[in-house]
C-alpha cells in the first residue's frame, strides 16, 4: 500500500492550524512540513529565532491531530 501525505501549503491561505485540519480531515495521517523563506506558514528566520518554541508548537499540533511528518 502507498502511504499518502499532503503538503501544508495546500491551503496556504488558512493560519497552519486550520491548513493542518483540513489535511486530517481529508483522511492524511502525514503532512509534508514547508519551511522556507517566503512561506505563509513556517519562515525559517522566525523558527531559526526559536527552534524549540517552533517544535513544540507544531509538534503539539500535529499530536492533537494525529498527524506524522511524511
Amino acid at each position: 500500500m502507498i502511504a499518502l501525505s499532503c503538503g501544508d501549503q495546500s491551503w496556504a491561505a488558512l493560519p497552519h492550524g486550520r491548513a493542518l485540519e483540513i489535511i486530517r480531515l481529508l483522511g492524511f495521517d502525514r503532512v509534508d512540513i514547508v519551511l522556507g523563506v517566503n512561506p505563509r506558514h513556517l519562515v525559517a528566520a522566525e523558527v531559526a529565532g526559536g527552534p524549540g518554541a517552533a517544535s513544540a508548537a507544531l509538534t503539539a499540533s500535529l499530536e492533537r491531530l494525529s498527524l506524522s511528518v511524511a
